[in-house]
């Protein structure tokens, strides 16, 4: 049965893996769990809408990411997931091939509607329970009423991976369910431009290696991030899924993808370059 998590609360699911890889990967979680609050830089609790995501075109985009996965060399380290906030979880989960998944992100507040997610999908049996469970009339309401309304980026998300979406097909629920029912799944919040957050973070997953990453158009709001990605222990052949607001309307960034962490850093920086965006501000800057 899934935890419910309560914001700072860092939860973890049963791992049905080999005995050497559950104690490495439970290692993970107790580290998340213990690192310090002082450590984790400038946070907040700020609700936001983008537990969906707002990158545009992945549906063309998934060939090219599933190529690059399938030729993955596995090395005798268990392999990690790295999520910036929600990284498209329920869709991409069927894909990558990982022994944990870290969601981690400057708001508390992005992960009790992950949790919400994670629990309709792990108590439904097809797109029709799953679309009873989580509600999303009710809960769209009420956050909504909270000033984060997710409706624009759950249309954005639904037409962006399009016969891939996990709720496209019975196939694809089926895939996307199965995967998570045998991923441990963990909470970090930090702040990814806070050097000693980066060190903590990649320290917590020694004995580990990081396979994949989802960081959105993280770069483009926190340009600084380029200059602390490569402490995380990515593989040489590490997946990363990124998007760009270059020449897109703001908040409406185009998905991209690098193989490499030198890749991801080059191909983002060549994005960044005359593109500045502003809209996340308004969310978790609030009150500032």
């Amino acid at each position: 049965m899934i935890n419910h998590l309560i914001f700072m609360r860092m939860t973890m699911q049963p791992m049905p893996r080999v005995e050497i890889m559950r104690g490495q990967v439970a290692k993970v979680g107790q580290r998340l769990d213990t690192i310090p609050r002082e450590v984790r830089g400038d946070i907040t609790n700020a609700l936001v809408p983008w537990f969906f995501t707002n990158d545009s075109g992945f549906a063309e985009l998934m060939p090219g990411i599933e190529n690059a996965l399938s030729t993955q060399k596995q090395g005798e380290k268990p392999r990690i997931a790295l999520l910036s906030g929600a990284g498209s979880f329920a869709t991409m989960a069927g894909y990558f091939k990982a022994d944990g998944i870290v969601c981690a992100d400057v708001t508390s507040g992005i992960f009790p509607s992950i949790e919400r997610s994670r629990n309709a999908i792990a108590t439904s049996y097809g797109t029709n329970g799953y679309i009873r469970t989580y509600d999303a009339p009710t809960y769209f309401k009420q956050m909504r009423d909270l000033g984060a309304d997710p409706t624009p980026y759950w249309e954005i998300e639904r037409t962006s991976f399009a016969d891939r979406h996990f709720l496209a097909s019975e196939k694809n629920f089926s895939r996307t369910k199965k995967a998570l029912d045998k991923i441990p799944f963990f909470y970090s919040q930090g702040n990814f431009v806070h050097e000693p957050y980066v060190r903590a973070l990649a320290e917590s997953m020694s004995g580990t290696e990081l396979s994949y990453g989802s960081f959105t158009d993280l770069a483009e709001w926190y340009p600084a991030f380029l200059d602390l990605v490569n402490i995380l222990p990515f593989t040489k052949d590490s997946v990363i899924v990124w998007s760009t607001n270059k020449g897109q309307k703001e908040a409406q960034p185009v998905a991209r993808f690098s193989v490499g962490v030198e890749n991801y850093i080059a191909d983002a920086r060549a994005a960044l370059a005359g593109t500045s965006v502003s809209y996340h501000k308004q969310y978790l800057e609030k009150g500032k």
